[in-house]
C-alpha cells in the first residue's frame, strides 16, 4: 500500500496487484477498495489493477467538511500518480468520481461506468426520509443495521443479495465505511449531469447497468450513454446494482472485453 497526496492535502491509499496496462478501479458508496478483491484472480493475469480507498473510509485520510469535488480530485490525483495511460472502472457513485477525474486528467484512455447514478430533473433518487433514517442509524451507532438499510432499501438488492453480500469477508469494511453513507448521498443528491461538459470527453466509455435494476437508474445508464461521444451502453441481464457480487464472472468479462478490444 502507498498513499497519494490530493489538492486538499489528504492522504489517498492505494494497492496495485498484478502486470500490464494499468486499471484504477473506484468503489462506490459503503465501502472501500477492498470490495473489488473477489475480482483481482479474474483481472490480474491481464492487468495491472489500482484498488484506492476512497476519502474517508480504508486507509485513506479525511479532511473536513466533505464536497464531491474533492473526490472526484482525488481519483484525478491517482490517476496522476500512476503515470501511464490508464483506464478507470467506477461503481455507483464511484462512476461520477472517475466520469470527472476524466476531465480533470489526460492520462485517462478508457473509461467503465458501472450504475452512474445522479438526479434527473424532478426525479427522486430515494424514498424520503432515507437519509434521515440512515442518520439516525448511525447515531445510535448500529452501523450493521445503517449498512443494511442503505443496500435493501437505497440500492434496492434483494433480500438474498444482501444475504450474500452479509456473508462476505469484507463485510466489516463496509460496517467500518458506514459514517460515510449520509454524507455521499446527499452529494449524489446534489450532483446532475452536465451535458455540455460531458460532450467535451471524447474517452471511449462503457456505460453498464443492471437488467434488474429500477427503471430511473436504467434511464440515466441510457441518458449518460447518449451525452457522451464516445460511449457504449450494454445491460447485464438478470442483474442489478449487486452485478460485481452476484454475477462477477459476466461483470469482468464485459469489463475486459471492453479493455482488451479498445485498448
Amino acid at each position: 500500500m502507498y498513499t497519494i497526496r490530493s489538492d486538499d492535502g489528504t492522504q489517498i491509499a492505494c494497492r496495485d496487484w498484478g502486470k500490464g496496462s494499468p486499471v484504477l478501479l473506484v468503489h462506490g458508496i459503503a465501502s472501500d477498495g477492498s470490495r473489488w478483491e473477489p475480482l483481482l484472480p479474474m483481472l490480474t493475469p491481464r492487468f495491472q489493477i489500482y484498488m484506492m480507498d476512497r476519502r474517508g473510509r480504508g486507509a485513506s485520510g479525511d479532511t473536513p467538511p466533505h464536497a464531491i469535488e474533492r473526490e472526484f480530485e482525488d481519483v484525478a490525483a491517482v490517476t496522476a500518480s500512476i503515470g501511464r495511460p490508464v483506464a478507470l472502472v467506477g461503481h455507483g457513485l464511484g462512476s461520477l468520481c472517475a466520469l470527472e477525474a476524466a476531465l480533470r486528467s489526460s492520462n485517462v484512455r478508457k473509461l467503465v461506468l458501472f450504475e452512474p447514478v445522479a438526479n434527473i430533473g424532478d426525479a427522486q433518487l430515494y424514498s424520503d426520509g432515507a437519509i434521515e433514517r440512515i442518520e439516525q442509524l448511525l447515531e445510535q451507532d448500529r452501523r450493521n443495521e445503517a449498512v443494511s438499510y442503505f443496500l435493501r432499501e437505497v440500492t434496492r438488492v434483494s433480500p438474498d443479495e444482501l444475504e450474500r453480500i452479509q456473508r462476505q469477508i469484507v463485510w466489516q469494511r463496509r460496517i467500518a465505511a458506514a459514517p460515510t453513507i449520509a454524507r455521499e448521498l446527499r452529494a449524489q443528491s446534489a450532483y446532475r449531469f452536465d451535458p455540455a461538459r460531458l460532450r467535451t470527453l471524447s474517452i471511449p466509455t462503457l456505460v453498464l447497468t443492471g437488467g434488474n435494476s429500477p427503471d430511473l437508474v436504467k434511464q440515466q445508464a441510457r441518458l449518460l450513454a447518449d451525452i457522451l461521444p464516445s460511449a457504449t451502453l450494454v445491460e447485464l441481464p438478470e442483474q442489478g446494482c449487486a452485478a460485481i457480487d452476484s454475477a462477477p464472472g459476466l461483470f469482468v468479462r464485459e469489463v475486459v472485453g471492453f479493455l482488451r478490444d479498445t485498448w
